[in-house]
């Protein structure tokens, strides 16, 4: 959309929209709550989760609320400068996205914690995080070669991942040293280079302010802050939206195949962290067939090339290293169903309605206010197949909630579908100033309350 016709109608966004959405998320948190609460999620120290969140009350105030509260005013008063391309540099910009993606989840953790207690998250529980699995690592060579093998005597996490999370510790360890510390500022690099990738992608979707408020909205969003430093889906996060955004080069009128192959190897290397990068193709494929309508072939032909991309390097990985990540995922298929079946004492297909329904929850709560009213307010401006990405990107949510391959904590384990939502939200053109702020204020003042009030364990 041209940044003048966006700027002559910008999106608003009301207070009572906000207010509906609220109470929106708190019947979704209950209903759920009612129907999960004790099933599924395992205890900590003894006390039941709030499903379908994994997430403890624990109230605790330390100063470092004020910390995390003065830096989101900041960025909420200084919005509308940080957005106005004529006001601001794309170089200031993303020197002050940079910042704030990096201090914004360093200030949320220190409502809880010390900055010493960074990375300590991954060894809250003995052998059961990549953090472990990185220690046991003495010929990476060998590690990958057998990783298939040692799949089940590997960490509660790595018996149904690929060995990427590992690895990538294993490597920050011998650069830095092992301590947790180095996992925890790792995590924390991936998901600030993340948020600047994030960025670039809404620009190839929106116009350049729209594409600055989306990167912001993404830093209102609980789950985001909260995990940004915390989690290994974090650092997924990174390579789903590399991939995500190469597909986009790749898919552009005057690509050549080369930029195609790149992105189906981007796809594959994503792969090589987590499978969620499956849903990830899907939501490019979607994407693809949305937009190519009028130039099917040309389409086709991208999307085949692509598929070399990535079928090519899975091949190029299995002959350099003799790990075959297509044994990788079955294997992780039948340990994450077996883990289910344990937590919930009965097949995880009879109780299908519930984990879909936790599923979409989880991701709503920890999208957070901003990006979920955000949304709600581009799905009435705009009809929701005015644009490619917002059909492929709600229809591939929806496989996700419903598709039987994800069992809660998607709060945290899809961190990676944020920028969508973001990318939805913004594809109607950019908010007015105020309603920037306004949701800004929501989303960061949720994530205050939500980790004052709340202990993730991640």
């Amino acid at each position: 959309m041209p940044e003048s016709t966006a700027e002559r109608d910008p999106v608003r966004v009301s207070r009572s929209l906000l207010l509906l959405v609220a109470l929106a998320l708190a019947a979704l948190w209950a209903i759920s709550f009612r129907l999960l609460h004790g099933r599924v999620l395992a205890t900590w120290q003894g006390e039941e989760a709030l499903a379908p969140l994994y997430a403890f009350v624990s109230p605790l105030a330390r100063p470092g609320a004020l910390l995390f509260a003065a830096l989101g005013l900041g960025l909420t008063l200084f919005s509308g400068r940080l957005c106005d391309p004529e006001r601001l540099s794309r170089v200031r910009f993303a020197v002050a996205l940079l910042a704030a993606a990096v201090l914004l989840p360093l200030a949320l953790f220190l409502v809880r914690s010390d900055l010493a207690d960074l990375g300590r998250q991954f060894d809250l529980y003995r052998n059961e995080e990549f953090f472990h699995d990185a220690r046991r690592i003495g010929s990476l060579p060998r590690f990958l070669e057998d990783y298939v093998a040692i799949m089940p005597t590997l960490s509660l996490h790595g018996q149904h991942f690929p060995p990427g999370h590992a690895i990538l510790l294993h490597i920050a360890a011998e650069l830095f040293g092992p301590s947790a510390l180095v996992a925890g500022l790792v995590v924390l690099a991936f998901s600030a280079a993340a948020i600047l990738l994030s960025w670039r992608v809404l620009e190839h979707l929106a116009g350049a302010r729209a594409a600055r408020q989306g990167s912001l909205l993404l830093l209102a969003c609980p789950a985001l802050l909260d995990f940004a430093c915390t989690s290994m889906d974090a650092v997924f996060l990174f390579f789903a939206t590399l991939a995500w955004l190469l597909s986009l080069r790749a898919l552009a009128s005057e690509s050549r195949p080369p930029r195609a192959w790149l992105a189906g190897a981007a796809l594959l290397l994503s792969t090589f962290f987590s499978f969620s990068a499956l849903p990830v193709g899907l939501a490019i494929l979607l994407h693809a067939l949305f937009r190519g309508r009028g130039a099917p072939f040309a389409t086709a032909a991208r999307l085949m090339h692509m598929a070399a991309g990535y079928v090519g390097a899975a091949w190029l990985l299995f002959a350099a290293t003799g790990f075959p990540i297509w044994s990788c995922l079955h294997r992780a298929r039948e340990s994450g169903l077996a883990l289910i079946r344990r937590a919930a004492g009965v097949e995880p297909g009879s109780l299908w309605a519930l984990f879909s329904l936790g599923n979409a929850t989880s991701f709503l709560i920890g999208a957070g206010l901003a990006l979920v009213a955000a949304a709600v307010a581009r799905a009435c401006a705009r009809p929701l197949r005015g644009e490619p990405w917002t059909p492929a990107a709600l229809l591939t949510l929806l496989a996700m909630s419903c598709g039987g391959i994800y069992f809660l904590e998607t709060e945290r384990v899809w961190l990676f579908a944020l920028p969508w939502l973001a990318a939805v939200a913004v594809s109607a053109g950019p908010f007015s100033e105020g309603s920037q702020r306004l949701l800004l204020a929501a989303g960061l003042a949720q994530a205050l309350l939500l980790e004052t009030a709340l202990f993730t364990l991640w």
